[in-house]
């Protein structure tokens, strides 16, 4: 525990999952890759997947790279603006029943680079097994999508920013190459496609009356979350509120749940009732129509906090070493999170007498780091700072 303890922790801050940097950086798919060099079944069962590609981006430019012998099939298919050709197995590989092994991988996709290929804003594989997938290596894309193979990321592999697990061959469960296929398109188009409008807005009514501080913009704060291990100290969402309100003018109303309302109240006394009010306890039908009348919400990695970045308002989530934030950061067209990867992250450990190095996660996170975050929010500034923190 003592040498977890004295290990560096790594400061996050902005969008680092990757929907959220996608909705936050307005990502518009113009060029697609897709590399299918397999063998002429695997091609017949990826024909449904690969005209949902098409459907999903009808105007985008799709260049594809296939097996020679199934050229005439893909371009018969008429989906694509370009074929190439490029042999990754030798001409009768399955008949000679020979295995290919980790050493052979990159020299096979090598070639891949000669093929004279433009930028695209995504590259995928659409492959399960793991062979092709170094051909990824020598592609310029912005985002790169497949299957990430079971285990430790071999050195030839590229590093995919978004991928299903692959399914190891002597596992109990398994699911056929058609479905394997389409469930990474369907990936891709439910990562990149955009939307109109968020489902979730279906839970605010538009009549609703009890908007609070009629005339004047406010903030969310919900300085609680169900354990501690998640929860920010009280007194810098304090700190932290002066300094917004300060800067921006903003009045306060401070949420969570009834049994939370003790906490709220204590946090709400260091301000006047005019500027700031204790809503802890609202029925949850009304939480929806309070948090999207807000010009900003802040709080700890909780329900709340999810609803106000899927709404669309601009969120600031203070987050733990709990869980991991590629995984369960808030998600939404504007959101920041500030974190400290720390050495023992992420434990799922959320009962205070569990954790063995004092909530070292939440209290390295300063107030600072908090506030540069919400000014970004509050000014429109694109947050997203760091591509892949975790790499």
């Amino acid at each position: 525990m003592a040498e977890i303890a004295r290990k560096p922790s790594v400061p996050v801050a902005g969008n680092v999952a990757l929907p959220a940097r996608v909705l936050s950086e307005n990502i518009v798919i113009r060029r697609i890759l897709v590399v299918k060099l397999d063998h002429i079944g695997d091609f017949f069962v990826s024909v449904e997947a690969l005209c949902r590609l098409r459907a999903s981006w009808p105007q985008a430019h799709i260049t594809l790279i296939c097996d020679p012998t199934n050229y005439d099939l893909a371009q018969a298919l008429g989906i694509f603006d370009d074929v190439l050709k490029y042999r990754f197995f030798d001409e009768g590989f399955e008949k000679k029943n020979e295995t290919i092994y980790g050493s052979e991988f990159d020299p096979r996709c090598a070639g891949v680079a000669e093929l004279g290929l433009s930028s695209y804003d995504v590259a995928i594989d659409l492959r399960h097994d793991f062979d092709t997938r170094p051909c990824l290596t020598y592609v310029s894309a912005t985002f790169r999508v497949g299957y990430a193979k079971a285990g430790d990321r071999p050195p030839d592999a590229p590093i995919l920013d978004l991928a299903l697990a692959e399914i190891p061959p002597d596992g109990p469960e398994q699911l056929h190459a058609a479905t394997r296929v389409n469930m990474l398109v369907a990936l891709m188009v439910d990562t990149f496609v955009t939307r109109p409008m968020r489902q979730i807005s279906r839970l605010v009514d538009s009549t609703w009356a009890g908007r609070p501080f009629e005339g004047r913009r406010y903030m969310v704060i919900a300085p609680c979350a169900r354990s501690v291990n998640r929860t920010w100290p009280l007194q810098n969402f304090v700190a932290l509120a002066k300094r917004i309100v300060a800067s921006y003018d903003f009045a306060i109303v401070a949420v969570g749940s009834a049994t939370e309302r003790e906490s709220a109240a204590l946090f709400c006394e260091t301000f006047t009732p005019e500027t700031c009010v204790n809503l802890a306890g609202t029925s949850l039908p009304d939480l929806p129509n309070l948090v999207a009348g807000a010009s900003l919400y802040i709080g700890n990695d909780t329900g709340g906090t999810h609803l106000a970045a899927l709404l669309g308002v601009p969120t600031l989530c203070v987050y733990g070493g709990v869980s991991d934030p590629r995984v369960w950061q808030p998600v939404g067209s504007d959101v920041a999170i500030v974190h400290s990867r720390t050495p023992c992250s992420y434990c799922h450990i959320n009962v205070k007498e569990d954790c063995p190095h004092s909530q070292r996660c939440m209290s390295e996170i300063d107030v600072d780091r908090a506030f540069k975050q919400a000014c970004r929010l509050l000014g429109g500034v694109n947050i997203h700072e760091n591509k892949n923190p975790f790499r």
